[in-house]
């Protein structure tokens, strides 16, 4: 993950209880770590430089505002040039991706939001993808258009099969794959 990820993380979960105290390291790292990542974050700012995370909360800043019914600008324009959004891999979309796709397609009567995702292949929770917003999405989104693709034409049955008894465990519990 991105440094900043990494910084982020210790920098909220430091307090847990217990977290640092079995390795000195640790304990020196939870110590320090709220300064490391506000001098992470000015060092950014007086180089004028960004993540790529840095970069997705500064689209869903300009894009997500408290009142649905005013768009933001960007928001209008994404509207205006953008009808339809096809996210492939969606499985591993974060929170911040999501609400920029939900305030943009989602949340207007003029624009179409198509995703494509299997749970059984998140791979990318190190950097925020979350199988929760996955859910939620794939809620939200068959509540306003439920047309679903049951069929698979990439693999054989027999493949099909073989997934399904390979997941089908206590693998991924609390996880709904229709």
């Amino acid at each position: 993950p991105e440094l900043n990820e990494a910084l982020a993380y210790f920098y909220e979960h430091r307090q847990k209880e217990n977290l640092f105290e079995s390795d000195p390291m640790d304990h020196f790292v939870a110590t320090h770590i709220c300064d490391a990542y506000d001098k992470f974050q000015r060092q950014k700012l007086e180089n004028k430089q960004q993540s790529f995370n840095d970069m997705i909360e500064q689209v869903r800043d300009a894009v997500v505002t408290e009142n649905a019914e005013t768009p933001t600008p960007l928001c209008q324009k994404l509207r205006e040039n953008y009808t339809y959004a096809i996210v492939d891999e969606f499985q591993d979309t974060n929170q911040n991706q999501w609400d920029i796709f939900k305030t943009v397609f989602l949340d207007s009567s003029e624009n179409y939001i198509i995703v494509v995702g299997d749970p059984k292949q998140s791979i990318y929770s190190f950097q925020g993808a979350d199988l929760e917003v996955y859910k939620s999405a794939r809620n939200a989104i068959c509540q306003e258009n439920p047309y679903r693709l049951a069929t698979n034409y990439r693999s054989t049955n027999e493949m099909v099969e073989a997934c399904n008894a390979l997941f089908s465990g206590n693998y991924f519990t609390d996880i709904d794959f229709k």
